[in-house]
C-alpha cells in the first residue's frame, strides 16, 4: 500500500504531505482507506497553537469515511470493502497513524459504522464527537441522552429547552438531531441562504414550526 499524509513536522508548523509510513490493524483495530475528512475546529487550534497533547510529526483529520482494508485480530463483525464512519483517536493515541488526513489510518473497531451507499462526503458530517460530548457529557451541559426507544424527557428537564446558533451548520445540524431525539425543544438559528436547511431539519424531526 502507497501511504501519503498531510504531515504537521513539527508544533505551530506548516502540512507537508509526503509518503508515509503503512500501519497494520493491532488487535480490536480497522485499518481505513480513507475517501473524506472532515477538518474541524480542533485540528487548526492544535496546528497552530499547539495546546493538543500529539507526537510530532503529527497527522491530524477526525472524522473520517471511506473502506475497510483490513481487520485486526478479535475483529469479527467488521467485513472487508465495508463502507464506513468512523472517528479518529490523534488526541488520545497521539501517534501519526490514527490520524485521519491520509490515505489510510488506523481506527478502533468498537467506533466503525457502517454507511452503506451515503456519500462518503455527506457521512462523515455525521461522525463527529463534538456535539454529543458538548451536550451530554457529565463535564459540559450533561442534558437527557437519547435513547433507542424513545421515551419522555425527566420530570425536572421537560421544561427546559435548548438554543443552538447556527443550525444549519454540520456542528448546528448534529446537535438539533441529538437533542430532538432526546426530547428536547429546540430553537435555532440561521442565515436567509440556509433557512430552507433548517426548516426541512426541524420540520423532519418533529411537529415544530420555524419562522
Amino acid at each position: 500500500m502507497n501511504n501519503r499524509a498531510a504531515f504537521l513536522e513539527v508544533a505551530k508548523g506548516e502540512l507537508r504531505v509526503r509518503d508515509a509510513a503503512s500501519e497494520e490493524p493491532g488487535e480490536g483495530k480497522v485499518l481505513v482507506r480513507v475517501h473524506a475528512c472532515a477538518i474541524q475546529p480542533a485540528d487548526a487550534t492544535c496546528a497552530r497553537l499547539s495546546m493538543m497533547l500529539v507526537e510530532y510529526p503529527a497527522v491530524l483529520g477526525s472524522p473520517i469515511a471511506g473502506v475497510v482494508e483490513a481487520t485486526g485480530v478479535g475483529v469479527s463483525n467488521i467485513t472487508i470493502e465495508e463502507r464506513i464512519i468512523c472517528g479518529t483517536k490523534i488526541f488520545s493515541h497521539e501517534k501519526a497513524e490514527y490520524g485521519g488526513l491520509q490515505r489510510f489510518t488506523v481506527v478502533d473497531a468498537s467506533e466503525v459504522v457502517e454507511i452503506g451507499d451515503i456519500e462518503f462526503t455527506k457521512a462523515v458530517t455525521l461522525a463527529s464527537y463534538t456535539p454529543p460530548g458538548a451536550l451530554f457529557a457529565w463535564s459540559t451541559l450533561n442534558m437527557h441522552r437519547p435513547t433507542i426507544l424513545v421515551s419522555p424527557l425527566p420530570k425536572g428537564e421537560q421544561d427546559r429547552n435548548i438554543l443552538v446558533w447556527g443550525g444549519s451548520s454540520a456542528m448546528g445540524s448534529l446537535s438539533i438531531s441529538y437533542a430532538k431525539a432526546a426530547g428536547y425543544t429546540v430553537i435555532s438559528t440561521s442565515s436567509p441562504h440556509s433557512f430552507g436547511l433548517l426548516r426541512d431539519l426541524v420540520q423532519t424531526m418533529s411537529s415544530s414550526t420555524a419562522t
